[in-house]
């Protein structure tokens, strides 16, 4: 057994070699590596990844997977393509809790920017320069 790092895919793996390959009456089907001894790269956390796959089959768990998009994923979405906002970069819980405060007005404020925007051009075409309402 030998344990490696894929760069590409950022992950830890194993790698398993067969042992008894070479007598085995089956690998030349098995592998086509060049020595004959199979290779088998197991992925880190593999049997979780089988585990939580096999679970989403399931028909409550696409129920509640389906109200994650309602509610959740809009405005994660938004902070990190539409403000760039990937990861944290302070550290504790305390300043991580300021920094995503930071983000969260910053996206209220941008709200609040286009709505006031909006109301604007709305109140000039209706000749009332003050005129919320939509």
């Amino acid at each position: 057994m030998y344990e490696g790092y894929e760069k590409e895919r950022k992950r830890k793996y194993r790698l398993y070699k067969g042992t008894e390959c070479k007598k085995c009456e089956f690998s030349k089907n098995c592998t086509k590596r060049m020595d004959g001894i199979r290779h088998l790269k197991i992925a880190e956390f593999s049997k979780e990844r089988k585990q939580l796959a096999d679970k989403m089959k399931t028909e409550e768990a696409k129920r509640i997977y389906g109200q994650r998009k309602q509610v959740v994923e809009p405005a994660i979405g938004n902070y990190k393509e539409n403000l760039g906002f990937r990861q944290f970069l302070t550290r504790g819980l305390k300043s991580i809790r300021n920094e995503f405060n930071l983000v969260c007005t910053a996206a209220n404020l941008r709200k609040i920017w286009i709505y006031s925007n909006k109301n604007e051009i709305i109140g000039r075409e209706n000749g009332n320069k003050w005129n919320f309402s939509c």
